[in-house]
């Protein structure tokens, strides 16, 4: 009876086993549904080596903008029509000059022949050709007179790996929908020095929300790389969709990656353009405090200035979808071609379908 009862007890508890066995689920890392839109899973460890082959191809861009600034006698009523009229150099009782200088971020897309070619922000590289600067007239009915007038002298747009005197050509630009593409010819600076971005260019139109993006860039001028996801992924009339990346000043240009089908097939969806902000008036002394420090027990008895103040509202990123570059592309296509800077390569790696098909 004794013996019975054991080899009773013995069944369940493999019946038991077995039961319990059946009903675990393993995970495999980097695991996905091959449902052949963009993912949302969280990839696997393998997932790193992808991550650095990309920031190896996105760079640090510089602009330099170079202006000589003329400063007006207010003896001497100087306005708009003077400017127009020739007259700024008979007015003017001093000189001086300036620099103003910007960093973003940019894809290699292509290095080879001695051939680079950047895809990032059109913003970067917006300075004005002539800066007015104006002061009120007593006669406040009247147009008022110009205290000094700013003249670009030179532009200069370079990345890191290549000295300022070595510039960057702008190919292509629209300021509206805030794409650039840049080249230069170089042959010191090879594939294997400097790689080019090795990955396909995507379909937006496959996002959903939720989906899984990684911004890579310069924010603050440190290279890194943020995981976000898609917040809408609706484009928007100047062809931008939403991420919840919290955005710095310098990541405009990044390369936005999201996984198609696994985590290592990533492709292009866009770059990060900009960010959702708040503006106010705020009212400051005559010098920063870098220049002079003021005693916070003490009243301010200085002059004082009106600034316009940008808060960024974080984790509302704005992203130029990757057809409307595509798109952008294929309406100056002559001008890549005959310039010696064909990508047809890259955009026909992802989707060949145009939007609204």
């Amino acid at each position: 009876m004794k013996n019975h009862f054991l080899t009773i007890l013995l069944l369940l508890m493999l019946v038991g086993f077995g039961a319990s066995c059946s009903r675990q689920m393993v995970l495999m890392p980097g695991a996905t549904d091959n449902d052949g839109r963009y993912d949302t899973e969280f990839p696997g460890p393998a997932f790193a080596r992808a991550l650095d082959n990309i920031s190896e191809s996105v760079l640090k861009i510089y602009c330099l903008a170079e202006y000589d600034r003329y400063y007006i006698d207010t003896a001497i009523f100087f306005t708009q029509s003077d400017l127009a009229a020739g007259l700024l150099s008979q007015r003017t009782i001093m000189r001086n000059n300036f620099s103003e200088s910007v960093h973003g971020s940019a894809t290699l897309l292509r290095n080879s022949g001695g051939r680079l070619v950047l895809l990032t922000c059109a913003h970067i590289f917006d300075y004005p050709d002539t800066v007015v600067s104006y002061y009120e007239s007593l006669d406040y009915s009247a147009a008022p007179g110009i205290e000094s007038v700013a003249i670009k002298r030179k532009q200069t747009q370079f990345i890191q790996e290549l000295s300022v005197s070595e510039s960057l050509d702008i190919i292509a630009i629209d300021y509206d929908l805030d794409i650039a593409f840049l080249g230069t010819k170089n042959e010191r600076l090879t594939n294997a020095k400097l790689p080019a971005f090795g990955y396909a260019a995507g379909d937006d139109r496959l996002l959903d929300r939720g989906s899984v993006v990684y911004v890579f860039g310069f924010p603050a001028g440190f290279q890194m790389v943020t995981r976000a996801l898609v917040a809408n992924p609706d484009i928007g009339k100047n062809g931008t969709f939403l991420v919840n990346a919290n955005f710095n000043e310098g990541i405009s240009g990044g390369a936005v990656m999201a996984m198609h089908d696994g985590p290592l097939n990533l492709q292009l969806v866009g770059i990060a353009k900009s960010a959702s902000a708040s503006y106010s008036n705020v009212i400051k002394p005559e010098h920063e405090s870098h220049q002079q420090r003021y005693n916070p027990n003490l009243p301010y008895e200085g002059p004082l200035f009106v600034e316009q103040q940008r808060t960024l509202n974080y984790g509302v990123t704005f992203a130029i979808s990757i057809l409307t570059i595509r798109d952008f592309y294929l309406l100056n296509r002559r001008r890549f071609v005959a310039s010696g800077y064909n990508l047809d390569e890259f955009f026909q790696s992802g989707t060949r379908k145009k939007r609204g098909e």
